[in-house]
């Protein structure tokens, strides 16, 4: 395993094997929701037969202790940790099907975009750093 993501409440690891695992929830709807761990690549593993219907917001819940992973006053990302070549970082992503933004954040705060929908946004309250 190249890179490890983790719970940020209970640091349970998220990638067992080829996927980040999640419990994700949406109206009327609940399952467990694989991401590819590679960040940038947005391929979405769902149980077969289900459709996932582009711009609809999920809530994703850590598969574990089911801590909830939304951050900001609008839930309008995820946060996870990852674990990359001995270096701690965290990983904010978007829980809305469809939406292509991804941002690492190491130690330092320095920030690497991935995704071509938007940039970081700047008011967001909360620490990037690690």
């Amino acid at each position: 395993m190249d890179r490890t993501y983790s719970c940020p409440a209970c640091k349970a690891v998220l990638n067992p094997e080829h996927a980040v695992i999640f419990s994700a929830s949406t109206t009327g709807r609940a399952m467990l929701l694989g991401l590819h761990p590679e960040p940038g690549n947005y391929h979405l593993y769902a149980p077969e037969g289900e459709e996932l219907a582009p711009g609809s917001l999920w809530r994703m819940r850590c598969p574990i202790c089911g801590t909830d992973l939304q951050v900001g006053p609008a839930g309008e990302l995820c946060l996870v940790h990852l674990t990359e070549g001995g270096q701690q970082k965290r990983v904010f992503f978007s829980p809305v099907v469809g939406r292509r933004l991804t941002f690492v954040v190491d130690a330092e705060g320095r920030v690497q975009r991935f995704g071509d929908d938007e940039d970081l946004p700047a008011d967001l309250p909360f620490e990037y750093k690690v």
